[in-house]
């Protein structure tokens, strides 16, 4: 499997959702087999997709990428107000 790498932005669960949905329909993938290749269900997927799970463990986002062969780069700023953390 080659590796992919997207340069997406991702700020908020939903943008996590597509972009994972957009690898695994690039990859001909159905969700139930993404989650066999992740070891969780399909409803978990569907929600992932959805953007449904804005509290998603991390350890399983990497295990999606793992499984679509993706590469995952964590960049992280820091809000410059309250405000501004709610948006995000």
């Amino acid at each position: 499997m080659s590796v992919t790498a997207l340069d997406v932005p991702v700020r908020r669960p939903i943008e996590l959702g597509a972009t994972l949905r957009r690898l695994r329909e690039d990859q001909g993938l159905t969700q139930e087999q993404l989650a066999q290749a992740m070891g969780v269900s399909r409803r978990w997927v569907g929600t992932l997709e959805a953007g449904r799970n804005p509290g998603v463990q991390f350890s399983l986002v990497t295990a999606a990428a793992r499984a679509l062969g993706a590469e995952l780069h964590i960049v992280t700023t820091v809000p410059e107000s309250p405000a501004e953390a709610s948006h995000v």
